[in-house]
């Protein structure tokens, strides 16, 4: 018998009934062997709880370049649009469409969304929209 394996003890009760025999077999391991394989089995779970956060984490990055990735595409595409959208109207429905979403003040000075059909002033971008994009009034919301 190796050392790794539980030593049995096999226990034989006898009823009264000379065919009926109950046989117990009871695994005896010492408390310090069990202690040891519960400390292995802690350690392995805890090796496999990291390794789940770290494929999590994994995943997670993965997305958020891949959102990020989108949202540079996307606003390529919004740019591409204002600057060789020979539709007017359309040009103004995407800046109202802007106007409305882009709810974030920071945001909306970034963009110069501040000053859109608030104010006859005009911000540096909106001015540069104007330049660059051609288009001449206000989107109305």
């Amino acid at each position: 018998m190796s050392d790794n394996s539980p030593h049995f003890l096999a226990a034989e009760h006898t009823s009264t009934d000379e065919n009926h025999v109950l046989d117990i077999s009871l695994p005896l391991m010492a408390s310090e062997e069990v202690d040891q394989r519960l400390q292995k089995l802690k350690e392995k779970e805890k090796q496999l709880k990291a390794q789940i956060q770290a494929a999590e984490a994994r995943v997670k990055e993965k997305q958020r370049k891949v959102e990020t990735r989108q949202k540079i595409i996307l606003g390529g595409a919004v740019l591409s649009l204002l600057k060789n959208e020979k539709n007017e109207a359309f040009k103004q429905q995407l800046l109202a469409k802007l106007n409305a979403i882009v709810t974030r003040e920071a945001d909306r000075k970034t963009l110069g969304l501040s000053w859109l059909c608030c104010s006859t002033q005009t911000s540096g971008l909106l001015k540069l929209f104007r330049q660059i994009y051609s288009f001449e009034a206000c989107p109305t919301t």
